[in-house]
């Protein structure tokens, strides 16, 4: 899949995933980037810093926005160009077909878990009473039929599987390990080359 030249890239959702792959976008300098997310979200206290989503992003210089409402945000419009990628991290809204629209099929969703087999919550916990240790990182595309959080129907357009280490034990364990290995895949697939570290 092919976007063209891309100068602005929005990050919709929260998460440590979300802080970490915005800090390492601003850090390269090589696009604008700009964060959407909720009151919930913002609000989040992340590990290792201890700090919520919207003091991270803060600190960082990154702006961010509290959306309620992503549709009827005015800031959202504003920051739209044939320039802009828009990537979803766990975004606490569904797309409207004319937001989608705007943004020409740039738009896609990153999903952190191996599809079909551990859709839905909980994944880690089943993957651990599975005794499964294989992680996966999913690019789909947004389109009108995906509920957030319910249903997705996109493509996949890009997908790539790794291996938990043993020393992952419990669900925080996973989640802490594939941050790192979400944000090395969200970067190569923005075309950069850096990796980032992982623990434990």
């Amino acid at each position: 899949m092919k976007f063209g030249p891309i100068d602005h890239i929005i990050l919709f959702g929260g998460a440590p995933l979300l802080a970490a792959f915005a800090r390492d976008l601003a850090d390269e300098r090589k696009y604008a980037v700009s964060v959407f997310s909720s009151r919930r979200h913002l609000d989040e206290v992340l590990a290792p810093e201890g700090k919520p989503l919207r003091a991270i992003l803060q600190d960082a210089g990154i702006p961010w926005f509290d959306a309620p409402d992503i549709h009827t945000d005015p800031n959202i419009r504003g920051l739209l160009s044939p320039r802009t990628f828009g990537l979803g991290l766990g975004e606490a809204w569904s797309f409207s077909p004319d937001l989608i629209e705007r943004f020409g099929g740039r738009l896609l969703d990153f999903m952190g878990i191996r599809l079909p087999q551990y859709r839905g919550g909980a994944h880690y916990s089943w993957q651990i009473l599975r005794r499964n240790r294989i992680g996966c990182c999913n690019l789909q595309v947004i389109n009108e039929q995906m509920i957030q959080g319910v249903f997705d129907s996109g493509e996949i357009v890009k997908s790539r599987e790794y291996l938990f280490p043993a020393s992952v034990r419990i669900p925080q364990d996973y989640f802490d390990f594939a941050v790192g290995e979400e944000v090395a895949f969200s970067g190569s697939s923005c075309g950069r080359s850096k990796r980032a570290k992982t623990s434990p």
